[in-house]
């Protein structure tokens, strides 16, 4: 079932005035998940990635409504690429994974040291 789809039950209504009992129609709406957004029958999920696994390539534990699954991020993925996990959205839908690269807070001068290595090795580029 999908939000919007209406579900009958024959003869699950009020008895009407002939004395016999009408049918109900329920109206399917959804909750608002707290990390899966609706699309149709598809899931949309963000999911966080450093920028390091993003350029490496990596694969993730991602939620799915049928538990966990592992996913694989092809290297030199970019913020905003989707990838599909077939089947794992609503009925015949698939669940879609938006990557968001998230950059870490430098925290001591090793970290701060390792992106201004990066800045001079791009630099060039």
């Amino acid at each position: 079932m999908t939000a919007g789809k209406q579900l009958r039950l024959t003869g699950q209504g009020e008895m009407g005035p002939n004395g016999k009992t009408s049918d109900l129609y329920l109206k399917m709406s959804l909750a608002p998940h707290s990390f899966f957004t609706v699309n149709g029958s598809d899931l949309n999920f963000s999911l966080q990635v450093n920028p390091w696994q993003a350029a490496l390539g990596t694969t993730m534990s991602v939620p799915t409504l049928g538990g966990e699954v592992n996913l694989k991020i092809p290297e030199n993925s970019q913020a905003g690429s989707k990838l599909r996990l077939k089947g794992r959205g609503l009925g015949k839908g698939d669940q879609i994974v938006t990557l968001e690269i998230i950059n870490p807070h430098i925290i001591n001068d090793q970290q701060k040291q390792a992106f201004e290595q990066l800045q001079t090795a791009y630099s060039n580029t």
